[in-house]
């Protein structure tokens, strides 16, 4: 069935739609070029979009993931655990963050390890400061070290890397 295949419906409509503008292109036009480059058009141009709407989404969730993880710091900074300080980003976090941010918190929830779930979000955002904040969670839970400086100093790596993205 089309579920099992490893590109999504859209997808699916973007190539059938090509393929019916290009052969109608063709037919009418009587050639068969004009209605191939037409097909590579119509396929070019939502794929475009998308490509770049999904490059804008992530810059903005790796802005979303700076700020909300020296929020975290500034909370823990202040007395509060690291989960409570999660649990209060979780709360006031905007999409995109927000809806991982309540995956994670579910999986926490269910007795998932908070390195794990970090882990599960790296995996499907595709975000790598939430793949460090694990690193780094699983570094704190086997040595103890202070998780607030180290959660500052990702999220000045995170801004940086940020900066330098959006003048390429």
């Amino acid at each position: 069935t089309i579920d099992r295949l490893p590109v999504s419906r859209a997808d699916v409509g973007i190539v059938a739609g090509a393929v019916a503008a290009g052969a109608l292109i063709g037919v009418v036009s009587g050639s068969a070029i004009l209605g191939a480059v037409v097909a590579m058009v119509v396929i070019a141009v939502p794929l475009a979009i998308r490509g770049r709407a999904r490059r804008r989404e992530m810059l903005l969730l790796r802005g979303q993931m700076a700020d909300g993880l020296t929020s975290i710091a500034a909370s823990m900074s202040a007395g509060s655990s690291f989960l409570r300080s999660l649990y209060e980003l979780t709360a006031e976090a905007r999409p995109p963050l927000a809806t991982y941010l309540d995956q994670v918190m579910n999986e926490i929830e269910v007795g998932v390890s908070p390195s794990d779930a970090f882990t599960a979000m790296a995996e499907r955002s595709g975000l790598e400061p939430a793949a460090w904040l694990a690193h780094l969670l699983r570094v704190q839970e086997s040595t103890g070290a202070p998780l607030v400086g180290l959660l500052q100093r990702l999220a000045d790596h995170v801004k940086q890397g940020d900066g330098i993205q959006r003048e390429v």
